[in-house]
């Protein structure tokens, strides 16, 4: 397989975690969408809130809309979520810390 195969033909990782009795699926983010979650922190969104909206699917469609208070959702129902959507991002603890501001 060439470098260029593996590349482009390489799938996002995927984890699901139990919300509500319901399945949450949360997706890897592309290099297009890490970019997004950087400026919409710049912009002034909390880390956990911009992941979450990138990164968690249920039945194929996102969860959050664009209207949705995510920042709202209480940390411990969160968390779970938040830690899925860094571990399937290939995001190391420190580009998470430098993105919530630590």
């Amino acid at each position: 397989m060439s470098a260029r195969d593996a590349l482009f033909g390489a799938t996002l990782p995927e984890e699901t975690v139990e919300v509500g009795g319901e399945s949450v699926t949360v997706r890897g983010l592309t290099t297009a969408g890490r970019d997004v979650i950087e400026l919409a922190v710049r912009s002034g969104e909390s880390f956990r809130p911009a992941i979450l909206r990138a990164t968690c699917y249920l039945d194929g469609s996102p969860l959050f809309g664009e209207d949705d208070k995510v920042a709202e959702i209480p940390a411990h129902v969160a968390e779970p979520l938040v830690n899925a959507a860094v571990r399937v991002s290939a995001m190391t603890v420190e580009e998470a810390n430098e993105l919530e501001g630590n």
